[in-house]
């Protein structure tokens, strides 16, 4: 999911990443010094450590709501979603019949 958000950030214009380190200061409580000249993969860890792992996604779409890109938001979540969706699918294909089930087949 880091990935996700780093994505995002180095698609942002110049001007977006800017607004975006700017408003995630004032939302976060971060002083703006401190991600200013930051690179975008500390930025990302600095949201991850920030939000937590669980909320990072959650936290980084709604700080690009507040600077209205919300296409960026949108395709974030849906593919945040997109990867949590298949990974679900996945273990639950991987998982062997329970025993229960194969008992009653006998029968």
């Amino acid at each position: 999911m880091d990935n996700l958000i780093l994505a995002v950030l180095d698609n942002l214009s110049a001007d977006d990443l800017i607004r975006f380190k700017q408003k995630l200061s004032a939302e976060m409580k971060i002083g703006y010094g401190l991600t200013e000249r930051e690179n975008n993969a500390l930025l990302m860890n600095r949201i991850v450590n920030k939000f937590t792992k669980a909320r990072a996604i959650s936290g980084t779409a709604h700080v690009l709501r507040e600077i209205n890109l919300n296409e960026e938001a949108d395709n974030l979540e849906k593919r945040a979603k997109y990867l949590t969706v298949g990974r679900v699918e996945e273990v639950g294909a991987r998982q062997p019949a329970s025993s229960s089930s194969v008992e009653h087949e006998g029968l």
